[in-house]
């Protein structure tokens, strides 16, 4: 609904500037151009934000990826190449939010939902590396439910330990470049 995507953006912009201990359900609500009780319409708290942020950002993911080409992730090179890329630019992009949103998650106790969040995200990637597997293309004996797993931990690990923990920019290169080779040759046949 309308109003919950108001809500959300104006609480993703208010934690961004302010914190999320600075942000009051007030000041989201006022932000969003809602009254505060169509805030408890749709969120039971403020903590209850959280997934549906982290929601947010898988959603970035999924619209980007789908965004591409299929000819784009059409062997192992091209689909790790486009999952890098992905992945690095959401995480410089939202730095912050996902710093934010790892402890919000554990703070407010909904890390129970993290895999039901991701699940869209590691199917798309699934999907992609079973049709590699059937070409020949990837390893015959990976699971592709496990090797989706895997590959975001890695992914997001990488990307987040190089902009949320303040790596050296001019070494980013060299960061994707000796990911892409580790798990290029994690996939390989």
């Amino acid at each position: 609904p309308e109003k919950r995507t108001a809500i959300l953006a104006a609480a993703v912009e208010a934690f961004t500037e302010n914190g999320f201990d600075r942000t009051s359900v007030a000041q989201i609500v006022k932000r969003a151009g809602v009254a505060q009780g169509t805030f408890y319409l749709y969120f039971e708290s403020k903590g209850h934000l959280v997934p549906a942020i982290v929601s947010f950002i898988i959603e970035q993911f999924l619209q980007r990826l789908q965004s591409v080409p299929e000819e784009s992730v059409s062997n192992p090179d091209s689909l790790l190449t486009t999952l890098i890329d992905v992945t690095f630019a959401i995480t410089k992009e939202q730095q912050q939010l996902i710093a934010f949103c790892y402890s919000g998650m554990a703070h407010f106790g909904h890390a129970s939902q993290w895999e039901q969040i991701y699940a869209p995200y590691y199917q798309w990637i699934r999907q992609r590396l079973e049709a590699l597997q059937k070409d020949g293309l990837v390893h015959p004996e990976l699971d592709p439910v496990y090797t989706a797993n895997f590959l975001v931990g890695v992914l997001e690990h990488t990307a987040e330990d190089h902009y949320l923990f303040g790596a050296d920019p001019e070494q980013t290169d060299r960061v994707r470049n000796e990911l892409w080779r580790f798990l290029r040759r994690a996939i390989q046949p």
